[in-house]
This record gives C-alpha cells, sequence and structure tokens, in this order.
C-alpha cells in the first residue's frame, strides 16, 4: 500500500547525494519510494504536477484495459483512507477509448532506500482521451523499474491546447482522477479502489489524494481474456447608409471571431483525419492564420469605419471567439497570465482596426496607432516563443 509521510535524503542516478533536497517520498512498495510529482527536468526543482493514481498489478493489463476500457460509478466515504465501492450501471457502462498520445517529457524519480540510490524515470506511455488541438484528458504513466514489483504510477490532468502559446494550459487533475477512477470501477479483474492522503496538493487543484487500485491477482492472460469480452433564394432587400455599416461592423467583428474559431476546429477536424501526422505539424500549417490572418482582418476590414466603432467591432468579435472557444473546451478557471495574455492581443487588434480606419481617412497618426498594434500583437506572440529558443 502506499505510504506517506517519508523524508530522506535522496541521491542521482550516478550515486551523487543531493544535500540540498530532501523531498517528501512515499513507500510504493516495502523496496521502493516514490516522489509524488512529475518534473520537466531531471531535478526537483522543475516539479509540475502531482501523481494520482497508483496501480497494483500486471502493467501490460493495465495499458490493455485503458485502451478498451469501459467506467462505472463510484462513490466515496469520509476517512483517513477513502474507499469507493461499485455499484450498478448501465448494462453497457460508458466506454472511453483511451489513444496513444503524444506530449512533452516528464520525469518521476523513485528510490530504493536499501541501496540508498534513486534514478530519475521517463514515461512508459501517454495515452489520451480527446484531440491534441483542442481539450484532452492525458495520461502520464511510469511503470515499476523493478522486475520484481508490478505497480503503475500515473499524472492524469485535464488539458487544452492553447494557439497562442503553441502550448497546452492545464485546466485542473480532479476531474481526470476521477474519471479514471470509473474506467476501473465495478472490473471483475478490480480487487479494491480507494483513496489515501499522500500531502501532494502541490500544482493545479490537486488535493493530496492519491487514488490506488489493487488488480485480482489471476494472471495476465485471463486478464487480457476478460478486457476482450464486449436555402432557397430570395431578393436581396437595398440597405442604407447605417445598415451598411453594421455590416461592416459585423464582419470586422465576426471575420476575426470566424478565424480563430476556424484554426481551433479546422485543427482538431486534420488531427482526426490525419491520425499518422504529428499534430505540431497540423499547428505549424494553421498557426500563420492566426498570427498574420487576425491582424490583417483588424486592418482591412477596419477600413471606412468610425475608429471607435471600429475598436469596438474587433475587440468584441475577438473577445467572443476567446468565450466561445473556452466554452468549447470547458474551462472554467484560466492563470493569470494567460488573461493577461489575452488581453494584451485584444487591445493590439482594437489598436490595428484603429490604423486601419484612420489610415482609410488619410489621418497623419494613423500609423502611429497601426504600429502600436502591430508591435503589441508581435510582442505577445513572440515571448512565449522565446521557449523555443
Amino acid at each position: 500500500m502506499i505510504v506517506a509521510g517519508v523524508s530522506v535524503p535522496v541521491v542521482n542516478s550516478d550515486g551523487g547525494e543531493r544535500a540540498a533536497q530532501s523531498p517528501e517520498l512515499v513507500s510504493v512498495t516495502d523496496e521502493t519510494e516514490l516522489w509524488p510529482y512529475t518534473s520537466q527536468k531531471l531535478g526537483f526543482e522543475g516539479r509540475t504536477l502531482a501523481i494520482n493514481v497508483v496501480v497494483y498489478g500486471d502493467p501490460a493489463t493495465v495499458q490493455q484495459h485503458l485502451k478498451e476500457s469501459s467506467g462505472g460509478n463510484w462513490s466515496e466515504v469520509t476517512g483517513n483512507e477513502t474507499d469507493v465501492d461499485p455499484v450498478e450501471g448501465p448494462a453497457n457502462g460508458t466506454t472511453t477509448r483511451w489513444d496513444v498520445a503524444g506530449g512533452a517529457t516528464r520525469y518521476v524519480y523513485v528510490v530504493d532506500p536499501v541501496r540508498d540510490s534513486g534514478a530519475w524515470l521517463t514515461e512508459s506511455y501517454q495515452l489520451h482521451d480527446g484531440d491534441y488541438l483542442g481539450t484532452r484528458h492525458h495520461i502520464r504513466a511510469y511503470e515499476a523499474p523493478r522486475e520484481d514489483e508490478q505497480w503503475v504510477a500515473m499524472q492524469t490532468h485535464h488539458e487544452h491546447w492553447d494557439w497562442f502559446r503553441l502550448r497546452h494550459t492545464v485546466d485542473g487533475t480532479r476531474d481526470s482522477q476521477s474519471r479514471l477512477e470509473r474506467e476501473f470501477m465495478d472490473r471483475p479483474f478490480v480487487e479494491d479502489l480507494s483513496r489515501t492522503y499522500v500531502g501532494n496538493a502541490k500544482g493545479s487543484d490537486a488535493d493530496g489524494w492519491v487514488t490506488v487500485i489493487r488488480l485480482r491477482s489471476f494472471g495476465a492472460t485471463a486478464l487480457l481474456a476478460i478486457l476482450a469480452v464486449p436555402v432557397l433564394g430570395r431578393k436581396r432587400p437595398t440597405l442604407d447608409r447605417d445598415q451598411v455599416r453594421w455590416l461592416r461592423r459585423g464582419l470586422l467583428a465576426g471575420g476575426l471571431g470566424g478565424l480563430y474559431l476556424g484554426v481551433r476546429f479546422g485543427g482538431i477536424v486534420a488531427e482526426r483525419l490525419l491520425p499518422g501526422v504529428d499534430p505540431l505539424t497540423i499547428a505549424a500549417v494553421f498557426y500563420p492564420v492566426l498570427f498574420v490572418g487576425l491582424p490583417v482582418w483588424a486592418f482591412l476590414f477596419a477600413r471606412k469605419l468610425s475608429d471607435g466603432g471600429a475598436a469596438v467591432a474587433a475587440m468584441s468579435g475577438f473577445t467572443g471567439a476567446v468565450l466561445v472557444d473556452y466554452t468549447y473546451l470547458q474551462v472554467q478557471v484560466l492563470p493569470l497570465d494567460t488573461l493577461v495574455h489575452r488581453l494584451a492581443l485584444v487591445v493590439a487588434l482594437g489598436l490595428v482596426a484603429v490604423g486601419g480606419a484612420r489610415m482609410e481617412w488619410q489621418d497623419p497618426d494613423a500609423g502611429r496607432w497601426l504600429r502600436a498594434g502591430v508591435l503589441l500583437w508581435l510582442l505577445a506572440l513572440g515571448l512565449p516563443m522565446l521557449r523555443f529558443v
């Protein structure tokens, strides 16, 4: 059983002691301890998200089940260890097919206290339910490094693809943890499913509780066998000047929203239609539509509008698309840096639209508005790209 509260000096896989750091470890088995977080680098300072699921059983069986699983319902009882009892669900259950996924490498640290040595592990595999360029539940799985141990530690979370920063933003871990629990609930090969508090409550919305799942000792062959069962045209009216002005504002706002949402849904459709193509290749094709298309559209369709009307139309159109996008992605909370980033993009498009409107009047200040908007746009989109340099 996974046990919390162990704090010991740890060493790198090369044997050098890390005296500066003594992280909290949890006992996965009598002979293995685990730092209950993932890291983006080979060091504890790169901590990202909390490990939130540990499955005891044949690793091949665990992976096979997730690829061909169907979930059920679960319930909690209060206490230091939370038991989750199977309850009867629909006849066919709710099916989730986890697909092989790509994603950035994250490491976990395991320690053999007997040998007084530790090592960083990379993912054994990654799975997801959803779309890389949309929204998805994402699993990183880490199998036991010792051949005489059978367990899989997992970090599961929900995330969405941020087109403006070309990376995923994590929305939370709890919903994905519950979703993964349901995949093992009411399964004939599951002996026990419970939650144990280990205190790893740092990162996203982690609450320090780890789901512990024990598979029955049927043997891999028997378990795999169980898994295998079951418009008419009409005359256009004449438009007056006010209607034309509102139409132009609508084209400006709707075009910006359409370009943004077109990239989101176009990327998802392309990813599904071209499963053999790397999602980042698809992103490279669609990204110029945002980078170049949005400010160009704001500039061109702001012409013949008042500067105030152009700014309002551009900013409201883009803001509306952002809200629709996050509603579709079911994102309820955004990090502060993401909110500031989106606000900068909204202001940049508003400045570009003002520049476009004033340039139509041959206003001598038009160039300054346009340059300010373009500069802000380039800065807002360029700064997140520095991580690739």
